[in-house]
């Protein structure tokens, strides 16, 4: 299998107190046998997922951050997800995804080694892969559910179970939405016996949304709205007793229900206003209340959980445009107000904190933005692709980003660095403007196997005649510096043919990068080591390349 090859492409702006310049080195991305699916790849501890596609054959790749060896896991069709995209579901140290046999699915993880790369369980699979309390869980086809850790899976007898909406306890013990066709109904499963849970409703239509659905401590909390008279909280605890949050509090109005940094948290709306309330422990008060906006002129769009934010995203529908911000609200509630217009991002973790993304309208195109603050500074970074996903994990500093070209459609995955490594932004005239009439051109260029190369050329003097350099060598990626073995030819003349001139080795130049539009080059040769700090001539055409 023809290797995927490698490139760089700086794009933005790095601020930290001090002036950084952050690029995206790409390590990956399609070549014409080879291309990467739309499946979003995962950084599992010190591995890299992704997966390619050549001649309609899957391969899902592993590789190790620190060494860059890759490896293929597993080869075959994969199950693209609902969305087309959330093939690979990481929960803690492992990653979860379907693979596709003879039209049978079946569930497997991987540890992002080839031995921890295997099938859990022998049952066919028919739809969702999804994280319930940090189990992974699927549909059989026979509408069971299927619950796994990573080592044990067991299979829940239902009728057509839901994965949207589940709580679990443990492997053997779960509450799950189960229809028959006509009827919903709340389940429990404990080892094996499956009971239905009277919630004494009439003829309850449990539209549950799977945000209201969810465990703390040893109680299963779902919220059931929509319903007019029965709306109400239900608390199950994993003996199967029932309670209801209308008992202790009026819940009239109350739309959501969440929790977020240990506590219990309710969104209520009136026609005089909606409003964010915080439970007490005992679930016997509101013990914060915290109003938003008026009810009559204000809608709820939605709500989003941020690691320091709640998230209130509301529109007024009489005001033309359409007029909406949001609430970003701590723990207590206390809004914090310089955040009220900022479009609510996407947030991933890493070892060094939060990153944040979002989308930016600009002259009539969206660009994305990539930031290391929740208030999209001090990074201010553009990204000219289109932004699929990042991967990440909170115990690496490293980024990755999933990205898509605009125009042609090739994907990338790339790489955030603080300087730019190389790659295409390396192109072009570079010169010392100490040093008069002397300088270096750079060219990287692709040969028809994918493969890369770096072919460099030096104008300068040696001992008062001019003198001409050449050298190429091999991009392998991602790489911060490379070096090239620098050649001088003898005996030719002006354009002369039928001759080749005298090759004679000079020495080597080690290059790097240090900014978007300075470069370091080391010559090694029998003469003295020389240190050139070159800056790039003036050329618009590298300036989408990277900024500072």
């Amino acid at each position: 299998m023809k290797r995927l090859f490698y490139t760089l492409l700086c794009s933005l702006l790095f601020n930290i107190s001090t002036a950084h310049s952050a690029s995206l080195t790409k390590i990956i991305e399609d070549t014409p046998n080879e291309t990467l699916t739309t499946a979003q790849p995962v950084l599992l501890n010190d591995y890299l997922l992704f997966q390619t596609s050549q001649n309609g054959q899957d391969t899902l790749w592993s590789q190790n951050t620190e060494t860059n060896e890759r490896i293929a896991i597993y080869q075959g069709p994969i199950d693209f997800g609902a969305n087309n995209n959330n093939t690979f579901l990481k929960i803690d140290q492992l990653v979860y995804f379907l693979t596709i046999s003879n039209n049978n699915k079946h569930l497997w993880r991987t540890d992002g080694t080839t031995a921890g790369t295997q099938q859990l369980a022998n049952t066919l699979i028919f739809q969702d892969l999804v994280n319930a309390q940090d189990f992974a869980v699927s549909q059989s086809v026979d509408g069971d559910l299927v619950v796994s850790d990573g080592q044990d899976t067991i299979v829940h007898d239902f009728n057509f179970a839901s994965t949207g909406n589940v709580c679990v306890f443990d492997l053997n013990n779960i509450i799950t939405k189960d229809s028959d066709g006509q009827n919903d109904q709340l389940k429990q499963s404990v080892n094996g016996q499956v009971e239905t849970i009277d919630l004494s409703f009439e003829n309850p239509m449990l539209f549950i949304n799977k945000q209201n659905m969810w465990v703390k401590g040893d109680t299963c909390f779902i919220g059931i709205f929509d319903q007019g008279q029965s709306s109400d909280v239900i608390m199950i605890d994993k003996d199967g007793h029932v309670t209801k949050l209308s008992e202790s509090l009026d819940i009239s109005g109350m739309i959501n229900i969440f929790t977020f940094s240990d506590y219990v948290y309710a969104i209520i709306q009136s026609e005089d206003s909606i409003k964010v309330v915080r439970l007490s422990a005992e679930l016997q008060e509101f013990e914060i209340s915290k109003p938003v906006v008026d009810g009559d002129q204000f809608n709820l769009e939605y709500y989003a959980l941020l690691s320091d934010f709640i998230v209130i995203s509301l529109y007024s529908p009489l005001a033309t445009p359409q007029l909406s911000f949001n609430y970003y609200l701590d723990s207590e509630l206390v809004l914090n107000e310089s955040l009220t217009f900022q479009p609510t991002p996407d947030e991933y973790f890493t070892s060094d904190g939060a990153i944040y993304t979002q989308k930016v309208y600009q002259n009539g195109v969206y660009k994305s933005h990539l930031a290391n603050h929740i208030s999209m500074s001090p990074i201010s970074l553009i990204i000219q692709d289109e932004l699929q996903t990042l991967a990440t994990d909170q115990s690496s500093k490293q980024v990755y980003l999933s990205l898509k070209d605009k125009q042609t459609g090739q994907q990338s995955i790339a790489l955030l660095t603080e300087t730019p490594g190389i790659g295409q932004s390396i192109n072009g005239l570079w010169y010392d403007p100490e040093i008069l009439s002397q300088g270096i051109s750079i060219h990287t260029g692709e040969r028809n196997d994918g493969s890369q190369y770096i072919f460099v050329t030096v104008y300068t003097f040696l001992d008062g005649n001019q003198l001409w350099l050449a050298g190429v060598a091999d991009i392998e990626q991602p790489q911060t510096d490379i070096t090239v073995t620098l050649y001088n030819s003898s005996d030719g003349e002006l354009f002369q043919s039928g001759i080749t001139p005298i090759e004679n080795t000079f020495g080597t130049m080690k290059i790097e990068m240090t900014g978007c539009d300075q470069l370091r080059a080391t010559l090694q040769s029998e003469n003295p080591e020389i240190v050139l700090n070159l800056s790039r001539i003036d050329n618009v055409q590298f300036n989408h390349l990277c900024y500072e």
